[in-house]
């Protein structure tokens, strides 16, 4: 795996992409963050669908903390462009769970926004494990799904070092 920087390194890059300001997401954010998701599914054909409710359910869970693992990205007009969620399974200490999920508008692909996204959520994922480690705590594990012919998020996560299993 390439070098993982620290979290406000990470930060401090998606802030260098021009026309895009970062943020922290609330509740209120969900349903654009639905629309975007399908708008970006619906571009890449794939099978596998985030819901309103989905995004939703996963937001209540209260594994799940949206307000420290999630980072949105908006264009000069307040459209949500970019979405990186690095969510830290905080229930399981035998291996340490860090889901990274996230999309960008497949209008600004090709811009290095996907590639800044995934750095944070790399970075958002060790700094949650490395301030949460407790002794008995099993290893770090921090996986991506990408479907087998989104052949984009694949060379994304093997440009990051991300190992491919199946």
């Amino acid at each position: 795996m390439t070098a993982i920087p620290a979290e406000q390194t990470a930060l401090a890059d998606l802030d260098a992409l021009p026309g895009i300001t970062w943020r922290r997401g609330d509740r209120a954010d969900v349903p654009a963050i639905a629309r975007l998701y399908a708008e970006a599914e619906a571009h890449d054909r794939n099978p596998e669908r985030m819901s309103l409710s989905d995004i939703e359910e996963y937001w209540d869970s209260p594994r799940s903390v949206p307000d420290e693992d999630l980072i949105l990205g908006h264009d000069g007009g307040g459209a949500l462009v970019a979405v990186g969620w690095s969510g830290c399974n905080r229930s399981i200490t035998e291996v340490r769970r860090v889901h990274l999920g996230g999309v960008v508008d497949p209008s600004r692909r090709g811009e290095g926004i996907g590639t800044a996204l995934l750095r944070w959520e790399l970075a958002h994922g060790v700094a949650w494990d490395r301030a949460a480690r407790r002794e008995g705590h099993g290893p770090l594990q921090m996986r991506l799904s990408a479907p087998v012919h989104q052949t984009e998020l694949r060379d994304l996560a093997e440009r990051a070092g991300l190992e491919a299993v199946r």
